[in-house]
């Protein structure tokens, strides 16, 4: 009976979660739609004066390339730490704390190095455009 509780609950609170972010994430988009709108009225009705220009319009959002590149390096440790693991088997069967640290370490470090990735390529496209 207690696994069914821990399951459910465990259920619930990925369930209250997902629907937290995707929650935060429709109210971003509708508040940033609604600061354009704002923007552009008072781009065309201040086209001459140019203290109203507002620059942020102009930004642009790199989620979707740290996603991607924090993926993409977690997904790489993880393979990394499968050879290792596969690799040092005999080493690591007598220790059985050692294949946790090994995949831990390595999922954290190359999902740190795939960020660092995504800021040396936001930086990049940052500086290539005006």
């Amino acid at each position: 009976m207690e696994q069914f509780l821990t399951a459910s609950a465990v259920l619930g609170i990925i369930t209250w979660g997902i629907c937290r972010i995707f929650e935060l994430v429709v109210c971003r988009k509708e508040r940033m739609a609604i600061i354009e709108k704002l923007g552009e009225k008072l781009l065309e009705s201040n086209e001459t004066d140019k203290q109203f220009y507002l620059p942020m319009f102009k930004s642009r959002s790199f989620s979707a390339l740290k996603f991607g590149c924090l993926l993409a390096g977690m997904g790489l440790g993880l393979l990394v730490a499968f050879f290792i693991h596969y690799i040092f088997r005999d080493f690591c069967a007598h220790y059985g704390l050692i294949r946790e640290t090994i995949y831990g370490a390595c999922t954290l470090l190359f999902g740190g190095i795939g960020l660092l990735i995504a800021f040396y390529i936001e930086q990049k496209i940052s500086k290539s455009r005006p």
